[in-house]
């Protein structure tokens, strides 16, 4: 009697037996061994459990049992789910119960329960694997920061506009934060709902920031408040939501605040004025000024001969010299107080509402001109 092994599988060879029965007998169980061993069980190495599926023992399908939620994942060959680690979001699978792996949490991201979510507005996230919706914190005074921020200073407020600090606007100052009213008064209707938007992200969460800068001052980039700088001088102007100052424009001057250094609009410079570098002046005595807008002290010329121009006058016929009196020069400046100027002489007579009588003034016209 001899042994032949297969694997765990075996035949006995009968020497006693005939070789015709004994070949038939070794062919059969040869057949089956190597059945068993190359078919079934290569068969089970090679079908291992899908990727998004665990194959607990005993399994009969490489998708036995689908790995649950998000917050679990299961690659090719899964016995049972494995837990998604902290920081980190599943990904794969058709949907969120077949998940096949883990990737760790992007900065501007956080992940919970194996789900990634964006760090929410007013708010950034610079590092990996974050977990809380606040990520690294508020967003930086004077910026703004939408969802999935990377970074405290992501966007600058724009110009015009400002963003107060935590602290400051918590305290609800008024040199800080625009009031209700400033808010229902404003060109931009959306300010309407900034209110609870700042109450609710004091982080600033929105290109609009806290508000808009203050008339009578300017905001650059980047401002942390609405006072940030004084427009300057006359010859600038500030409305509300000024990034810079305006010059004021020929022919007009600046208006508006409690001192030069804050003026909020400009005005254009009526008749019998003239504007210079944002300043209104009158005409002076012996011109005047026709038209608005005019820019140097000339205005529209002098006052004709026979009348007299006091400052601001706006014709040139403003007031007639008074009976008793001429004057055959322009640009007279009043009737009051005059000088005989002899050309001859050179002597200067002043005279005070003395009469002349007509026979001397008949003569003496023909070589002295009246002035103040």
């Amino acid at each position: 009697m001899s042994f032949f092994f297969v694997e765990n599988n075996f035949f006995l060879s009968l020497s006693f037996l005939s070789p015709r029965y004994s070949f038939f007998i070794k062919r059969s169980l040869i057949f089956h061994s190597l059945y068993q061993y190359f078919y079934l069980r290569t068969s089970c190495v090679a079908s291992q459990c899908y990727a998004g599926y665990c194959c607990p023992e005993k399994s009969v399908s490489g998708k036995q049992r689908e790995c649950g939620g998000n917050n679990y994942y299961c690659p090719a060959g899964s016995e049972t789910p494995t837990m998604i680690s902290s920081g980190f979001y599943s990904i794969g699978g058709d949907g969120p119960n077949t998940r096949t792996a883990q990737i760790m949490c992007e900065p501007g991201y956080y992940c919970v329960g194996g789900v990634r979510r964006k760090c929410s507005a007013g708010h950034y996230g610079k590092h990996w694997a974050l977990t809380t919706p606040a990520c690294d914190g508020k967003c930086a005074p004077g910026h703004y920061c939408p969802q999935a921020s990377t970074s405290n200073t992501q966007v600058r407020c724009p110009a015009g506009r400002f963003g107060a600090p935590i602290e400051n606007h918590t305290m609800v100052s008024t040199h800080q934060i625009p009031t209700s009213n400033d808010l229902l008064n404003s060109e931009d209707q959306k300010e309407i709902s900034e209110e609870d938007d700042i109450k609710t992200h004091p982080g600033l969460s929105r290109k609009m920031c806290h508000g808009q800068c203050h008339a009578g001052y300017y905001c650059p980039e980047g401002s942390t408040s609405g006072y940030a700088y004084k427009c300057g001088h006359d010859n600038v102007y500030c409305p509300k939501g000024s990034g810079a100052p305006f010059i004021v424009s020929n022919g007009y001057y600046s208006v508006g605040g409690h001192n030069s250094t804050v003026r909020t609009h400009q005005l254009p410079c009526v008749p019998g004025t003239y504007c210079h570098k944002g300043v209104k002046y009158d005409c002076p005595a012996g011109t005047y000024g026709l038209t608005s807008k005019l820019t140097n002290n000339q205005c529209s010329g002098l006052c004709e001969r026979g009348h007299y121009c006091p400052k601001g006058s706006i014709s040139s016929t403003e007031l007639p010299c008074p009976a008793g009196r001429f004057g055959n020069s322009t640009g007279l400046t009043s009737s009051k107080v005059q000088t005989i100027h002899l050309s001859f002489l050179s002597i200067y007579v002043t005279y005070i509402d003395i009469y002349i009588p007509k026979y001397i003034s008949k003569y003496i016209s023909m070589f002295y001109f009246v002035h103040e």
